[in-house]
């Protein structure tokens, strides 16, 4: 099992249990985890691995952007251990705009704050 689902697990267990946080031992452990893992990521893939033809900087790759990403904003890819109210994904969110933006792409707009709101009654609708 990956690490951050094996957190998952754990933290669903926590918030069944009523706790609002992990315990520190575990939240330690998940971040040695998953420094460990990042400083593994990136001995794999070195930062200046693409050469653009050109001369000066060479580009660094997908996979090293990735693992830079992660390790700063390390805080927020594992809140979801140390604050149990946060949900491990954003999924409910998503399906929450997808409607509204699927029917603004397809027309290019809405043609009035009306017509928005009238979109957004029928999907409510829709939902119940």
């Amino acid at each position: 099992m990956s690490l951050r689902l094996e957190g998952k697990k754990e933290a669903e267990q926590a918030r069944e249990h009523g706790l609002q946080t992990l315990t520190e031992d575990r939240i330690t452990h998940y971040q040695n985890s998953f420094d460990a893992l990042i400083s593994e990521g990136e001995a794999e893939n070195p930062r200046n691995t693409i050469p653009t033809g050109k001369l000066g900087r060479i580009k660094p790759t997908p996979a090293y952007n990735l693992l830079a990403r992660l390790r700063k904003h390390q805080d927020d890819t594992l809140r979801y251990l140390t604050n149990l109210s946060v949900p491990f994904d954003n999924n409910l969110a998503e399906r929450e705009v997808r409607m509204p933006t699927c029917k603004q792409n397809i027309s290019g707009c809405f043609r009035s704050d009306a017509g928005a709101e009238t979109c957004a009654t029928i999907a409510k609708v829709h939902h119940l």
